[in-house]
């Protein structure tokens, strides 16, 4: 475990079997997925301004690179919960960032998703934005970040996820992400953004 500012409150890795996910599988033909086209089929809960986002590759380094993430919040306005799945994402991986965006679409990426009055950028690895693989680049785990942002404020932005560093200064910028995706209200399909 590791305590920042944005802390990593638990990880445990997706176990050996199929993801209850439905997000299709992305092959370099198809990439990049820019919006999914139906919501998630597995149980999704939170208060009723949560939101989640199905992850698409954008890569053909991890062509198979498939998840979710949902974001719900503290009561009273705290630090915002950030739920995540991923399977075929980098191997033993510690410094994968995720972030949230405003954007165009996933390839389109513009600021990063926070109140620059209430708190400095916290959508970096070093601030405890990060995903967490195992060696099969499998992960699931519950972070927690403050961008001083309204939950429902979250809608229609880009959840992005980046590779590991491994000595590439560049491998974290805004739009090098490896897979993204467009987040809706929960029990909404991704049309509810176009």
């Amino acid at each position: 475990r590791e305590f920042v500012k944005s802390k990593i409150i638990e990880d445990e890795n997706i176990s050996d079997s199929p993801s209850q996910s439905t997000a299709p599988s992305s092959s370099p033909s198809s990439l990049p997925s820019i919006h999914p086209t139906s919501a998630p089929t597995f149980p999704i809960t939170g208060s009723p301004n949560s939101v989640f986002a199905i992850i698409h590759s954008l890569t053909e380094k991890y062509p198979d690179m498939t998840g979710f993430v949902h974001l719900d919040r503290r009561p009273n306005g705290g630090d915002l919960i950030i739920n995540y799945g991923i399977q075929n994402a980098p191997p033993s991986c510690t410094d994968c960032k995720i972030g949230v965006f405003e954007g165009g679409s996933c390839i389109k990426l513009f600021n990063a998703f926070f109140d620059s009055d209430e708190v400095y950028n916290p959508w970096t690895a070093e601030q405890g934005a990060k995903y967490v693989t195992n060696m099969r680049g499998d992960a699931a785990s519950i972070i927690n970040v403050f961008n001083g942002r309204g939950l429902r404020q979250h809608a229609c932005k880009y959840v992005a996820l980046y590779d590991k560093r491994d000595g590439n200064p560049k491998a974290h910028n805004r739009n090098n992400a490896i897979a993204c995706g467009v987040l809706v209200p929960v029990g909404e399909s991704a049309s509810f953004c176009q």
